[in-house]
């Protein structure tokens, strides 16, 4: 909440990994490590640090080296500052919950969290590569969805009983008659965006809004509704 404050109250200023990381620090942890889960876009600030260290190249780089340019991803890019006059002719306005225009925002802010802008169609396209072994191996793939449990950290066994899981990176839901659809929500100041891809239908689909709107999207009936219509599956009714 500090840190949210600070961005709402400079909204241009520029912010380094580090200096985002300071206002982790001032917090309290919420739980002894190793016996909860929770969220956290400061681990993917961490972890982009960790890769730079290791490698000694920057992160915007090696996107570009390991997805961006293989997947032939033209309308994908990571932006870690405030956003250019040309890039914003090409943009659609991003607007917070009171309806303002926030797009004067640095996203360098957000960082490795938060800071992609791609076209849904670019995103839809690198989906399929993770689930058609283009970006991982089959290994990899295998590691990456391997789901926990988000009360205790535990692994668990995918199953139909289970409506969502946290594996990593992505979330797991189970939706009957639909069955498993792997999920990964979110967005920054002014938009949100969620990619699902169903396991059974091999059908995926993105969905993008200029407004942080996470409550509309992630409705129970909201994706079942978009998988009856694209692949003719008939939804059963949740509560």
């Amino acid at each position: 909440k500090l840190f949210q404050a600070a961005v709402r109250n400079n909204p241009t200023k520029s912010w380094s990994s580090s200096k985002v990381l300071t206002y982790v620090n001032r917090s309290p942890l919420l739980y002894k490590p190793g016996t909860d889960f929770n969220y956290s876009d400061s681990n993917y600030i961490i972890l982009s640090m960790i890769i730079e260290k290791a490698s000694k190249k920057s992160f915007s780089s090696l996107l570009k080296q390991n997805i961006i340019s293989p997947l032939h991803l033209k309308h994908t890019f990571y932006i870690t500052r405030s956003y250019s006059k040309k890039e914003l002719k090409r943009m659609a306005t991003g607007y917070d919950q009171a309806n303002n225009n926030i797009m004067a925002i640095n996203m360098s802010q957000a960082g490795a969290a938060a800071s992609m802008v791609a076209t849904t169609k670019d995103t839809a396209l690198f989906v399929k590569a993770i689930f058609t072994n283009h970006l991982l191996n089959k290994k990899q793939l295998k590691i990456m969805l391997t789901p926990y449990s988000t009360s205790s950290g535990l692994q668990m066994t995918a199953n139909l009983n289970m409506f969502e899981t946290f594996a990593l990176g992505i979330d797991q839901n189970w939706y009957p008659k639909i069955g498993l659809v792997w999920n990964k929500p979110g967005g920054t100041y002014g938009f949100f965006s969620s990619a699902n891809y169903s396991v059974k239908h091999h059908v995926i689909i993105v969905i993008a809004a200029n407004k942080w709107v996470p409550s509309a999207f992630m409705n129970r009936n909201f994706i079942p509704t978009l998988y009856r219509i694209i692949s003719k599956t008939e939804p059963s009714k949740h509560t």
